[in-house]
């Protein structure tokens, strides 16, 4: 299965767990009770926005606690004011940045366009944040070294995006979905903050369980590294390398 065709899949996954109401609170599908009537459709957008983490001030890695992001507003959104719409929270994966479903992995609009068209398909808007961190990656974990990613998660970026943009600021209408690093985030983020997330969906998820046997060559790599800027030249380099496991070790709780 292409990345492409597996984000149509997870959107359809994640939606079809949602509450889909407009703004009146009447249940409806375009073309139906409660929804817009049928006609020519224009793209979706996608905007670049800079959401600021208060859970993540402070942070020891030194990350910026301001975040980039990608959102994707469906075609009906900018012709529809009144119109509010569920929110698929979709996090990247180990190495990833806010454009991973946009320009890496996936033709996220591409494919929502495509399923925008579709017969009893609702709309939706989809956000992506950028968890890049000095290690590469944070786990969406929660750690004096990272900062608060699954507060950042849960409540920055869900303020942000219910004052920002014309959302149904419910649970029953906001999904969380994720691949690899980001399938583990949204696991452990969703099984915690029920109170904010109704859908959960699931692709690849990494580090579900510890590593009991590591490379003793992997561990030097990682524990050679002594200054800020040795680690930053190892994130430059490609692949995962040392970063990996130090971002694993900078994302627990301790």
């Amino acid at each position: 299965m292409t990345h492409s065709r597996l984000v149509v899949w997870l959107a359809a996954a994640v939606v079809g767990g949602m509450t889909l109401v407009d703004a009146q609170g009447r249940g409806g599908r375009p073309g139906g009770p409660g929804g817009p009537p049928p006609g020519p459709r224009s793209p979706g957008t996608v905007e670049q926005v800079v959401v600021h983490g208060t859970s993540l001030e402070g942070n020891l890695e030194g990350d910026s606690p301001d975040r980039e992001a990608t959102v994707y507003l469906p075609p009906s959104y900018a012709g529809a004011p009144t119109r509010r719409y569920p929110v698929l929270y979709l996090l990247h994966g180990y190495g990833g940045r806010q454009d991973t479903f946009t320009a890496r992995l996936a033709s996220l609009a591409e494919s929502q366009d495509r399923l925008a068209a579709a017969p009893g398909f609702s709309e939706f808007i989809v956000v992506t944040p950028s968890a890049y961190t000095l290690h590469k990656g944070s786990m969406y974990s929660a750690s004096p070294t990272t900062g608060d990613w699954e507060k950042f998660i849960a409540e920055d970026l869900v303020a942000y995006m219910d004052a920002h943009y014309r959302t149904l600021a419910t649970r029953m209408s906001r999904g969380l979905a994720g691949h690899s690093m980001g399938g583990y985030g949204a696991l452990r983020i969703g099984m915690k903050r029920p109170d904010v997330f109704f859908s959960l969906y699931l692709m690849s998820s990494c580090c579900l369980s510890a590593n009991r046997t590591p490379r003793p060559d992997g561990m030097a790599a990682s524990e050679a590294i002594k200054t800020r800027e040795q680690a930053v030249e190892a994130a430059a380099a490609p692949g995962f390398g040392p970063s990996t496991s130090l971002a694993s070790a900078a994302g627990a709780r301790w």
